[in-house]
């Protein structure tokens, strides 16, 4: 599960879609996606997302900047948009994310 910030990072590199970052969507980007029809799904900011660990050799939740969490059977992750968006500081001369983007995955259109 990916924020709109977070979407370029691993969610992206697992297949995910690139989220605007002015957007309030969450991103569900399956980690082995070769298994399954669906690769990824993005839902509105008043949905909750919930995953239910149902069988597991090892699970466990990840987040930036946090020590991993260890999951066990029946555990319940529950992922929500904030209800008020948080305000990011762009430095004075920031280049645009979709400029930065562009020149960091030189696959993405002008």
């Amino acid at each position: 599960m990916a924020s709109p910030t977070g979407s370029t990072g691993y969610s992206f590199s697992a297949g995910g879609p690139i989220l605007d970052p002015g957007s309030r969507n969450l991103i569900v980007t399956p980690i082995a996606a070769y298994l399954s029809a669906i690769r990824s799904v993005v839902v509105g900011p008043s949905q909750v997302v919930r995953c239910t660990v149902v069988d597991a050799f090892e699970a466990l939740v990840s987040v930036d900047g946090r020590e991993d969490l260890p999951l066990m059977v029946g555990d319940v992750v529950e992922v929500r948009a904030l209800e008020r968006p948080i305000r990011l500081v762009v430095p004075r001369g920031a280049q645009p994310f979709w400029d930065l983007l562009r020149q960091k995955v030189a696959l993405l259109p002008s």
